[in-house]
């Protein structure tokens, strides 16, 4: 089954067209695509990213855009509840969107909050533990992911 949906993916994009993969999910246990990191309250992190996949984020609750299967990051946050809020943003020339999965395995979205078409979820509270990372695009077109400077502090 894999294979038969790799390869209709891989027509489409050959084809230059938008390719969806309907009934399809995110997998938080699945290595992230850019890696992970350790980030303490108060520290800022960057990392550089490729926004956009083929799955709709709609998927997980009320997000926007389409993400990939595996998150773009994991961040590993450590903290004294309550001490400092954790902010993951993104800044990219395209309007993206972003989906975080907290360690409880709650999902949060955002699409502009950050301002100019960018997303930014400020967590007053956080835990310490991973919090697990995607940012999506507004295009499912296939071949289409922008670049993006994902952000955490």
């Amino acid at each position: 089954m894999f294979k038969k949906i790799l390869a209709l993916v891989a027509a489409a994009a050959l084809a230059g067209c938008t390719v969806v993969v309907p009934g399809a999910f995110p997998n938080p246990n699945a290595p992230p695509t850019y890696g992970s990191a350790t980030v303490n309250a108060g520290f800022t992190r960057t990392v550089q990213v490729a926004a956009g996949g083929p799955i709709p984020a709609s998927s997980v609750g009320n997000c926007r855009g389409y993400i990939n299967g595996p998150p773009d990051f994991n961040v590993q946050f450590n903290t004294i509840i309550g001490l400092l809020p954790l902010t993951i943003s993104v800044q990219a020339a395209t309007d993206t969107t972003l989906v975080v999965q907290t360690p409880s395995g709650q999902w949060l979205c955002d699409d502009d909050s950050g301002g100019n078409l960018n997303p930014r979820i400020q967590i007053n509270s956080p835990v310490a533990g991973v919090y697990k990372v995607w940012v999506g695009n507004y295009s499912g077109a296939a071949g289409f992911f922008p670049p993006a400077t994902l952000r955490f502090n």
